[in-house]
């Protein structure tokens, strides 16, 4: 590395005129500064906004109180005349809302970089001054304690190095402090020129902080009323590590979240389902520092963007070590995980209880194995649940009835409900006739399943069925404006979406999550695309086109590896190959990206013919950074011998700016 030397500057013209250039400069950026502290304390204060040059410098908007501040700074001492037009505004301000044309409370504090003048230092003290106005300066707090303002600062510097301090404790940023201040003062700049309406919302900023959780996973919501399962496992145990196995629809999620509304140990819960393997721990390190507060910082540097997903963990158990805090974590869908990766995960956290919760697979021996642990397994309801169950429906069971009920569903909570449903409106309520229907139909096909969910299916009005099919596209979890806006292709109105989304949730079709979010169930997925006539198919790939948006435009705030996935697999189903192609080249693809199904795409598309040389070109550069980055050396050559002939058939200069090999 060589140094620069800079050429001095000429003197400047007119040197009056600098000084009042910076003093402008100087004054707006304190004050810019002075909004990014309010800014980074609207959590601890309670503000729901920061206003930016209204009628005051800086507004502060809280649940009782609107609190104006006018932001001075000044060489000497504050004197009365610097602030005498001041009062006068805040005078009428005080007026407005006497009258009632004004909401809420109204507070003033003037904030100073330099302490008061003797005389006005006086007038501080007197019954006359403004009992609502506060002056505020340097290592003067008292005065404003009530208010909760940040600290005053005496200069540019100390207002800056106060705002990095203040940025650093916000939990689990993807910005380093400094960075991430000098982009608020940006926007308090954008904010004060009128952007937004000058207004800073709570949950605009807490988009603005980039914090890399800001939505976590939830327990899905416990069933109202919970029966037990035949030998459930027990909620307490004094075992680390616990593997609970059932097949789909058998309660296990359930469970879980019925431990978690009555245990008293903290808890956190994770589907890995949908999620890439490579991801799962740097995702499950963002949830324990989100949910518990953890802090992500050794010695200065921000482990966040430096660190693998296990070494987060590591640092993370540390510190649970040390706030001997009782800790589960429950894990969903761990079947789809490698032995490897579920005994990594446990081993950096070896502070942590675990729950994994799994359906039948091949490796399940294995896990048992290497983490010396036995499964426990989920064997569904008893003939006293699933009568309850029934007669809940209003069907009248007996226990010969409730026995063959076990015999066609195993138990499982999730058919059993279904069954009991079917029964009563299909059926009239009579429980042999919907037992007789199912088992004469078991030489075929389908299994006893299968039969009682298409059939619940068709029972649902055109409504669900359509919310249930654009559900079936998500393997993550959407939020209600999300869905209310997917079902806009359909003409859909709000109303009959949310009725639909009631009404799914109720019948066990479909689960909401305790932040509102609702997930088909896995089992109703391949049923409600089944159910879909060709002109319906048509339209659920539109609706794939505009799920990819969707899922796009949140990824800023509701982003997490699950919802990247998705988004990476919308785009190969909806032939967006360019998108693909720049997403693939991208580093943080290949921490969270699906990559087998991207590269089938991308491979697929550079052998397409209707697509245009410069995509094809550009689908095999993809492939070779790829390999490059993999250290597939010896795969490129014939790839880069491709691109050369697109390139030359094309005719064109689209070869410029590729991936070029190293000779080695």
């Amino acid at each position: 590395m060589h140094t620069v030397t800079m050429e001095p500057l000429d003197p400047v013209l007119d040197s009056e005129q600098l000084v009042r250039i910076e003093a402008t400069h100087r004054g707006f950026t304190y004050q810019n500064l002075y909004g990014v502290a309010c800014l980074l304390t609207m959590n601890a204060t309670g503000t729901i906004s920061v206003i930016f040059e209204h009628d005051e410098d800086v507004e502060l908007l809280r649940a009782d109180t609107h609190i104006y501040l006018q932001i001075k700074t000044r060489q000497n001492s504050l004197v009365l005349s610097d602030i005498s037009s001041t009062l006068d505004r805040f005078a009428q301000i005080r007026n407005e809302h006497t009258l009632g044309n004004r909401k809420r409370n109204a507070e003033f504090a003037i904030i100073s970089n330099v302490k008061p003048g003797p005389e006005l230092h006086r007038m501080l003290a007197t019954e006359s001054w403004p009992s609502d106005v506060a002056i505020l300066w340097p290592g003067v707090y008292d005065d404003g304690a009530h208010l909760s303002l940040p600290p005053v600062s005496a200069d540019l510097d100390t207002a800056y190095s106060s705002c990095v301090k203040l940025a650093n404790n916000i939990p689990f940023r993807s910005l380093s402090p400094a960075t991430l201040v000098l982009k608020l003062a940006g926007l308090a700049q954008r904010f004060s020129a009128g952007h937004n309406n000058h207004r800073a919302n709570l949950d605009d900023v807490k988009g603005y902080l980039e914090q890399l959780v800001v939505q976590l996973q939830d327990f899905p919501s416990a069933p109202k009323i919970y029966m037990p399962q035949r030998g459930e496992p027990e909620m307490a145990t004094l075992e680390r590590i616990r593997l609970l196995v059932g097949p789909s629809g058998s309660g296990k999620t359930s469970w879980a979240s019925q431990i978690a509304r009555l245990s008293t140990r903290e808890s956190t819960y994770l589907s890995v389902g949908e999620m890439p393997e490579s991801a799962v721990s740097s995702t499950l390190a963002r949830e324990l520092a989100a949910r518990f507060e953890f802090e992500l910082e050794f010695r200065g540097i921000g482990l966040a963007s430096t660190a693998t997903g296990i070494e987060l963990l590591k640092f993370i158990d540390k510190q649970v070590a040390r706030s001997r805090r009782d800790i589960t974590i429950v894990l969903d869908d761990t079947h789809q995980l490698q032995t490897g990766t579920v005994r990594s995960i446990i081993e950096a956290l070896s502070g942590v209880n675990f729950i994994l919760l799994a359906q039948p697979w091949t490796g399940m021996s294995e896990l048992e194995v290497r983490l010396n642990i036995k499964a426990e397994m989920f064997r569904g309801w008893s003939l006293d649940s699933i009568a309850a169950a029934f007669a809940r429906a209003g069907c009248a069971i007996n226990a010969g009835h409730a026995a063959r009920v076990i015999e066609i569903t195993g138990g499982a909570p999730l058919y059993v409900l279904n069954g009991a449903q079917l029964t009563a409106e299909a059926y009239h309520g009579d429980v042999d006739e919907f037992i007789s229907a199912i088992e004469s139909r078991r030489n075929i096909t389908k299994s006893a399943q299968e039969v009682i969910l298409s059939e619940v299916f068709e029972k649902l009005s055109p409504a669900s069925k359509t919310v249930a099919a654009l559900l079936s596209l998500a393997s993550v979890p959407l939020f209600a404006d999300e869905i209310h806006e997917l079902t806009a292709i359909e003409s859909q109105s709000a109303d009959l979406t949310a009725s639909a989304i009631r009404d799914l949730t109720s019948r066990g079709l479909a689960s909401a999550s305790i932040d509102g979010s609702v997930k088909l169930h896995d089992a109703y997925r391949i049923v409600a695309v089944d159910s879909q006539s060709a002109d319906s198919s048509r339209k659920l790939q539109d609706a794939r086109v505009k799920l990819a948006d969707i899922i796009e435009k949140s990824l800023p705030s509701r982003g997490n590896a699950g919802r990247f996935s998705l988004w990476i697999k919308l785009l190969s189903q909806t032939g967006r190959i360019e998108n693909l192609i720049n997403i693939a080249v991208q580093e943080f693809f290949h921490e969270a990206g699906d990559q087998r199904g991207v590269w089938s795409a991308i491979e697929a598309a550079a052998e397409q013919d209707d697509l245009t040389p410069e995509v094809r070109f550009w689908a095999f550069d993809a492939m070779v950074k790829w390999l490059h980055r993999d250290g597939r050396y010896d795969a490129i050559p014939p790839l880069v011998h491709r691109m050369s002939e697109i390139a030359e058939a094309s005719g064109s200069s689209i070869e410029h700016n590729a991936f070029s090999v190293p000779t080695q």
